[in-house]
């Protein structure tokens, strides 16, 4: 490795660990309102907008109607306990009906991965993980990046209840439309991603495509 590159790592480095200290101070402080002290021995954690930026898509050419999901193994999806700096691990179930673009299964599972490291509560990191997925497979939004024609832009988003159905448990309900998005704290994290895109009667029966990420 050259000077120059050292040098660049160097300042990456840095700039991370001063990123880890401010957050993970801020958390500390958040807890201290409400008398909440950590645990034994805290470690950093980085905050959310370190996290992947960008999730790609590809176009989806075909006029047949079907549920994609995406569903990740047990494990393999998690963040930090911003008040423990522990990992909570949560299951990640994506749905959506194509119109014009697929999710790159790739590039997702990269974003995935970004979160690891980040300090977030499952219900803050569900809503974010929703508004990029929203972001990046939107027809009107992505017009401005990729030059593409878009549809109509759906309504904005509204947070309608506390207590959503995630198995049960009490959690946060998010809808856009009848896109919407469940988190179970302590549970599963859902995200139902159903109708960003054009979406069939409820009396169609569709074929159904799932992956693995």
């Amino acid at each position: 490795m050259n000077q120059v590159n050292e040098e660049k790592l160097q300042t990456q480095l840095e700039e991370t660990y001063r990123q880890a200290v401010a957050h993970t101070g801020q958390a500390l402080d958040y807890m201290a309102k409400f008398g909440i002290k950590p645990d034994g021995k805290l470690n950093l954690f980085l905050p959310p907008n370190t996290r992947q930026q960008e999730i790609h898509r590809l176009p989806y050419e075909h006029t047949t109607k079907q549920v994609v999901v995406y569903e990740t193994e047990t494990g393999e999806f998690s963040a930090l306990c911003p008040f423990s700096g522990l990992p909570d691990f949560g299951v990640l179930r994506i749905e959506y009906v194509p119109n014009s673009w697929i999710v790159e299964l790739k590039s997702l599972k990269y974003y995935i991965l970004s979160w690891r490291n980040i300090g977030i509560a499952q219900e803050d990191v569900t809503s974010y993980i929703y508004e990029d997925l929203l972001k990046w497979t939107d027809e009107k939004g992505k017009k401005k990046r990729d030059g593409r024609k878009g549809d109509r832009r759906p309504e904005e988003l509204n947070r309608k209840d506390r207590n959503g159905d995630a198995r049960g448990a009490k959690g946060y309900a998010y809808s856009r439309r009848s896109l919407r998005l469940l988190c179970a704290p302590c549970g599963p994290i859902l995200l139902f991603f159903s109708s960003v895109f054009s979406v069939p009667s409820a009396v169609q029966i569709l074929p159904s495509v799932s992956f693995r990420v």
